[in-house]
């Protein structure tokens, strides 16, 4: 599940503080990720405020509760602190996202890549992922037009992250 909010090109939005919690500091956060449990082995994140200012922070405990974690920050300590780190993101660097299976990506990783047919004729650039229930969407972008691209397998024929490259076959009508 990809998040609401725009991954940073260093890092990426793993969780979104939702409020304080209780009396000792804690706040409830809502997983902005397919790994919730993700946040039982971490040990440290940075929190984006939101003024944009980004602080580390390490995790003294976490709790699920329902769709909902609750988590203590060391020197987080008092609902006060805890109410100045309401609706910030919680970010982790990039290289520790949680592998996924071949030939599956995560958006950071799809948004950017050059889009050609498998006939060599080059459509643009990545720029946007819709969800529409069924499948994604690609957004794909060159100075003239915007194309949508359906992700399902049919279509899109090769994704190359270290190249930078998606190969599609464009279904009838798609390029018109």
């Amino acid at each position: 599940m990809p998040p609401p909010f725009r991954d940073l090109p260093d890092q990426v939005v793993i969780g979104k503080v939702l409020k304080p919690y209780g009396r000792r500091g804690e706040v409830r956060i809502l997983p902005l990720t397919d790994f919730p449990e993700r946040f039982q082995r971490l040990r440290d994140v940075t929190l984006q405020l939101p003024s944009g200012e980004r602080i580390p922070r390490r995790i003294r405990s976490v709790q699920a509760r329902g769709k909902v974690l609750l988590v203590a920050f060391e020197g987080c300590t008092r609902p006060e602190e805890a109410r100045a780190l309401r609706n910030s993101l919680v970010l982790i660097p990039r290289d520790q996202v949680m592998p996924l299976p071949e030939g599956t990506y995560y958006w950071f990783q799809i948004i950017g890549l050059r889009v050609y047919t498998d006939t060599g004729l080059y459509l643009g650039v990545v720029e946007d992922i819709l969800e529409t229930g069924a499948n994604d969407v690609y957004v794909v972008r060159d100075r003239e037009r915007e194309i949508l691209i359906p992700a399902v397998e049919h279509v899109v024929r090769r994704i190359d992250v270290a190249e930078g490259r998606m190969v599609i076959h464009p279904m009838e009508g798609l390029l018109e």
